[in-house]
C-alpha cells in the first residue's frame, strides 16, 4: 500500500500543501530541512509524514538496531 502522504523540502520560508486525489503533498521550507542521518529523517516523518507501520516495519528490518539505539539515546528529552 504506497503511503499517502509525501514531503519536500523547497528554498521558500513558507509551507504548502498540494492535494492530488488520494495524495497529499506537503512542501516545507529549508528551515525544517531534517538532519542527513537515519534519526534525522526518521525524526522529520514521524513530526511531518504520519506514522505508516509498514515503512517503519522495512526501515528497522533494514537498519542496525545500534543505530536507532544510539539516536533515541541521544534525544532524552525528546517526545
Amino acid at each position: 500500500m504506497p503511503h499517502w502522504h509525501h514531503c519536500a523540502i523547497a528554498r521558500s520560508t513558507t509551507h504548502q500543501t498540494q492535494k492530488d486525489g488520494r495524495t497529499v503533498l506537503d512542501v516545507y521550507p529549508r528551515s525544517l530541512a531534517p538532519q542527513d542521518t537515519l534519526g534525522g529523517h526518521l525524526e522529520f516523518a514521524l513530526k511531518y509524514d504520519g506514522v505508516s507501520l509498514g515503512i517503519l516495519a522495512a526501515i528497522f528490518a533494514q537498519v542496525k538496531q545500534d543505530d536507532v539505539v544510539a539516536y533515541i539515546r541521544s534525544k532524552p528529552l525528546g517526545k
